[in-house]
């Protein structure tokens, strides 16, 4: 982000308040679930039915800021389109007993990277819109 955005940010939001719910001043955020009521799963993200027995006996949570890493994925070269640096890791991060959630792991080293690792949540800006609105965004960072 340059000077003269930061200087022309307006307000915060999240990328996807689905997923994301930011505090007052944007900074930082929980990642939202979902709890079934039937079969006792939790699933990221804010759904109208359980993915794992397609109840709709549900309701909204706030999964822990903190997890381990599930599965993960260096990418070495990426879509054409891609503007990040490479390489990146993408991974699961288990969220409390049973969340798994997709995202970006940053200031990853090789030995970080072991199933089970503790991670832990950032949020930053991912972009920053014409109208100066910060759009927030989650990723997941190994606990030094």
């Amino acid at each position: 982000m340059t000077t003269e955005q930061e200087n022309t940010i307006q307000e915060r939001k999240s990328v996807d308040p689905r997923m994301l719910r930011l505090s007052d001043d944007g900074g930082s955020g929980v990642v939202l679930g979902t709890h079934c009521n039937d079969c006792d799963e939790d699933h990221a993200g804010e759904l109208s039915f359980c993915p794992n027995c397609t109840s709709e006996n549900t309701h909204g949570i706030e999964l822990p800021g903190n997890g381990t890493l599930w599965d993960y994925s260096v990418v070495h070269q990426s879509v054409a389109t891609w503007q990040g640096p490479l390489p990146y890791v993408t991974a699961h991060i288990k969220l409390g007993p049973s969340a798994l959630l997709l995202t970006q792991v940053l200031d990853w080293e090789e030995s970080d990277l072991k199933v089970g690792a503790p991670m832990e949540l950032h949020v930053q800006p991912l972009v920053v819109t014409d109208e100066g609105t910060e759009l927030m965004g989650y990723q997941f960072r190994p606990v030094k």
